[in-house]
């Protein structure tokens, strides 16, 4: 069957369809990097108790078109309305966040205190329970070794108790039961 053929108005008509349609494809892809890129950041704020660990703690659109992999130019250049919505949303989440996280030098070196704090007294209640262990460990040996030197005794007392009895009538075959 031959192919049919086009004319110029619907050749230039199918490859503005075609370039439309691979257009959106790539912009939906870009557009959940850029979504996975926020999500990661929010994820880096909550793991750190409110602070942005990168960028000098502060987060700015080109720290999330980095994240997201893309050029610095990415969100600056004119295109489709979907750019520009897609600028638009990333500029107000990075308002928000912003809003949200904990910067200022004095304020974080406080929380990092704070941290730091929480963590000595952690170690020394780690090193208090050690230490407790160790005498508790070494009162039992002391406890142990009593009483293996009782069950000593106790045996010969036991085996010296069966000769006398026996008067030497009863051998016995386990001299030493140790």
């Amino acid at each position: 069957m031959p192919r049919k053929v086009l004319t110029v108005q619907e050749n230039r008509d199918r490859i503005v369809r075609v370039g439309t349609e691979v257009g959106a494809a790539r912009f939906n892809v870009s557009r959940k990097l850029f979504l996975q890129a926020m999500r990661d950041i929010e994820a880096d704020i909550e793991r750190n108790g409110g602070i942005y660990p990168y960028a000098n703690g502060r987060v700015s659109v080109a720290e999330v078109v980095r994240r997201a992999g893309k050029s610095n130019a990415y969100l600056r250049r004119n295109g489709s309305e979907q750019l520009l919505n897609l600028r638009q949303e990333v500029a107000v989440w990075v308002i928000r966040v912003n809003s949200a996280i904990v910067n200022g030098a004095s304020v974080v070196r406080k929380m990092i205190t704070v941290r730091v704090r929480e963590a000595k007294d952690e170690l020394a209640n780690v090193r208090q329970a050690y230490a407790e262990a160790e005498l508790v460990l070494s009162e039992t040996l002391a406890e142990l070794q009593t009483c293996h030197q009782e069950i000593k005794e106790l045996r010969a007392a036991n085996a010296s108790l069966i000769e006398a009895q026996s008067n030497g009538t009863i051998i016995s075959l386990n001299v030493n039961r140790d």
